[in-house]
């Protein structure tokens, strides 16, 4: 069973669903009265950087012209490890968990934060360790020294 969870679910789709668990779990999630200026700055300051790096770990696979669907780890050419990549293995990933973060602070509900650990431990047992196998295997020695010189997250 829970090897058929592996690569299954497209990690856009999994974002999606935890937002609307989010949103469906915060009782302000729609008119932010919960939340105080100080906590919307906070929100919009950490749901922005998660989309610039998301944005950039997009434009650094782009550029590498290697797939950004992580699904299919057999049709990745090459490792990218420069820009965005030297500092986290899934910038991509990364993005998306602190555009969660921010939405749970913008929900004003300590409750919704379960939903950003829901994310973050799917997507490590299920996402990225099945593609770090794959990488690993295809890639041998010099998939193994990226690994050891740059973070999963961050």
């Amino acid at each position: 069973m829970l090897k058929a969870l592996e690569l299954k679910i497209p990690p856009l789709i999994q974002f999606l669903f935890c937002t609307v668990l989010i949103f469906m779990t915060s009782p302000h999630s729609l008119n932010f009265k919960g939340t105080s200026l100080v906590g919307c700055f906070i929100a919009i300051t950490i749901g922005g950087l998660g989309l610039l790096i998301a944005i950039l770990g997009v434009w650094f696979i782009k550029k590498a012209k290697t797939t950004v669907d992580p699904r299919f780890p057999d049709r990745v050419s090459t490792i990218v490890s420069g820009g965005i990549y030297s500092y986290s293995r899934n910038p991509m990933y990364l993005g998306m968990l602190l555009g969660l973060i921010s939405f749970s602070i913008l929900g004003g509900n300590y409750f919704s934060f379960l939903w950003c650990f829901f994310f973050y431990f799917y997507m490590n047992q299920f996402q990225i360790k099945p593609e770090e196998r794959f990488l690993r295997e295809k890639f041998g020695q010099e998939y193994i020294n990226y690994l050891s010189h740059v973070r999963r997250w961050f």
